[in-house]
């Protein structure tokens, strides 16, 4: 049975005190049933040409960044290109991909870092009001200051490379903990981070069965960011039409339709035995018809299609006038033009959707999966379609 163990990996400067720690971390990780790959034993793999990606790789890969910091930025003194190094490049990619991440720290350099901790919040703030935004390397705003000190805070600065400094507030300022790390004693070290890790998973072991429910409950989060910034984009585009600024509801109906530019998947037997059956493609053209005494009136549309400027109550056949008759949502299926038509009355309205079907099919083959399409796209989109019927319905009261 192959068991999918949890990757860490292990990021540090190019330092030769480091080594050893390294090796003694990994051990101790993979003693516990952990997959911890490291650069000295050539756990990585084949090596490509572009050494650095392959790092970002291997953290994108990995489950837990373990971060240590001694003196050394790197094996050279020299920056790369940027500003940066690739042991922060690292952390930069573990932080962006939120990935879980421990930073051990020298515990001279830590102390030494809280001491002029109020030298760099002044510098970083500085920094900030002067070019109103954050720097692109940590290094930016503490490097010509710490090249000119003098006396004790030189005596501090001297104990780490330059960059190390700006490394760990650029650590400390996105709100991580600083563990201390004694590399005198790694074999002790070693074994409190394991512990600890432990400990991190433990508080993750109930999440485990609720991993479906913590997976919606985040794509929900999306969905109503999205939602919320386009209800002031509908509200606004309504005002308009109520101060008479819009001579017509088509700009409305635009904006309203860029909200359901999705593919939506036809499922068959969805909570039981789940196939895919066809693909729904965006809704790609909109009409809406207002009640204008037998008749009713056509008085906006958006995207390329022909919309009849009227049409009589007592015409029959026609999916506009039975949904206002009948005063409900209509599904139905044009064949020619392989698109699904939503219709719904509201108030002194009716609403028209297009939408286009991915694989063509029969109008009899349509109608059988009329309430599967519904699902689809209403009950995604139902707290959307309920505030855009309030905008349309509303109206009528102004």
């Amino acid at each position: 049975m192959v068991i999918d163990k949890t990757r860490i990996f292990i990021s540090s400067a190019y330092e030769e005190s480091l080594k050893t720690p390294r090796k003694i971390i990994k051990k101790h990780l993979e003693e516990c049933g952990h997959e911890v790959p490291i650069f000295e034993e050539e756990d990585f793999g084949t090596w490509k040409p572009d050494t650095m990606k392959h790092c970002i790789e291997v953290v994108e890969k990995s489950d837990i960044v373990i971060l240590l910091i001694n003196t050394k930025s790197g094996e050279e003194p020299e920056l790369r290109w940027g500003n940066v190094t690739p042991t922060y490049l690292e952390f930069q990619e573990a932080w962006k991909k939120k990935k879980h991440i421990l930073v051990f720290v020298n515990p001279d350099i830590k102390k030494r870092f809280f001491e002029l901790k109020k030298d760099f919040d002044s510098l970083y703030n500085q920094y900030i009001e002067e070019n109103h935004r954050p720097p692109d390397s940590p290094f930016d705003p503490f490097e010509n200051w710490i090249a000119s000190q003098d006396g004790m805070v030189k005596r501090h600065l001297e104990a780490a490379d330059p960059f190390v400094w700006a490394f760990l507030y650029d650590i400390y300022i996105k709100r991580y903990w600083l563990y201390e790390f004694d590399y005198a004693q790694s074999e002790k070290e070693a074994k409190q981070i394991a512990q600890m890790i432990s400990n991190s998973l433990k508080t993750v072991v109930d999440f485990i069965p609720r991993l479906d429910e913590l997976t919606e409950i985040e794509e929900q989060q999306s969905y109503l960011v999205e939602y919320a910034e386009h209800t002031l984009t509908m509200l606004h585009q309504r005002n308009l039409i109520l101060n008479k600024e819009q001579q017509d509801w088509s700009n409305f109906l635009k904006q309203g339709i860029e909200f359901l530019n999705h593919s939506y998947e036809i499922i068959q037997a969805k909570d039981t035995n789940p196939v895919v059956v066809n693909h729904i493609n965006s809704c790609y053209a909109a009409s809406l018809y207002s009640q204008d005494g037998e008749t009713l009136r056509l008085v906006g549309k958006a995207g390329d299609i022909t919309a009849p400027e009227v049409f009589a109550l007592y015409e029959e056949g026609i999916h506009v006038v039975d949904a206002f008759n009948q005063g409900e949502r209509l599904i139905t299926y044009r064949e020619d033009k392989k698109t699904f038509y939503i219709t719904e009355a509201i108030d002194n309205f009716v609403l028209c959707l297009h939408f286009s079907l991915e694989e063509d099919w029969n109008v009899k083959r349509a109608e059988a999966y009329a309430q599967e399409v519904e699902c689809a796209i209403m009950d995604k989109h139902q707290l959307y379609f309920e505030f855009l019927n309030l905008l349309i319905g509303g109206s009528t009261n102004e």
